[in-house]
């Protein structure tokens, strides 16, 4: 039997959880996604896919053809779709390379293991939303709200967007 206490804190549990914005859940997603992948293939190939982001932004930027894709495409869907195809395609090569030539593992001691895997999944959330704001534009299928925009929409943010997961390497990487 339902009591009006029980169905009281149904209801406000409820309301606590849908207070809580869709770019919250979105955030939370991508970074449970990472801390699994960084669980499952291990600390070198969370490592590579970071340093693959940066060697993906540097190719992306300097792609020849942007400008001519950019005047053939129509439409802000279109242009991101194409545009997050040659990323990833970048990001992919790239990411096959490095990932041959980082050889780290985590620490054998289970605390030091989940603190790397929190700290390079954070880095790689972090590094993925500058990216999403000054690389592809994701306004175009997701307009994140304006406290997620003030983090990452200002350009002279994403320098240190782009610093913080670097200088954070240094410490989760250690021989």
């Amino acid at each position: 039997m339902l009591t009006s206490t029980t169905v009281g804190f149904v209801g406000s549990a409820f309301d606590y959880a849908t207070s809580f914005s869709v770019d919250f859940f979105i955030i939370l997603a991508l970074f449970a996604l990472l801390v699994g992948y960084s669980f499952r293939y291990g600390k070198a190939r969370i490592i590579s896919l970071i340093l693959s982001l940066y060697l993906a932004l540097l190719i992306f930027i300097h792609f020849p053809y942007g400008e001519i894709i950019q005047n053939t495409v129509k439409g802000q869907l279109s242009l991101f779709a194409v545009n997050s195809v040659i990323f990833f395609i970048i990001l992919i090569v790239s990411y096959i390379v490095l990932n041959r030539l980082i050889r780290v593992e985590f620490s054998s001691r289970d605390t030091r293991r989940w603190s790397d895997t929190i700290l390079l999944s954070a880095f790689a959330t972090v590094l993925l939303l500058a990216f999403s704001y000054h690389v592809l534009p994701i306004v175009s299928i997701h307009d994140f709200e304006p406290r997620v925009d003030l983090l990452f929409e200002r350009a002279e943010y994403f320098f240190w967007w782009l610093l913080i997961p670097l200088a954070g390497l240094l410490f989760t990487v250690r021989r």
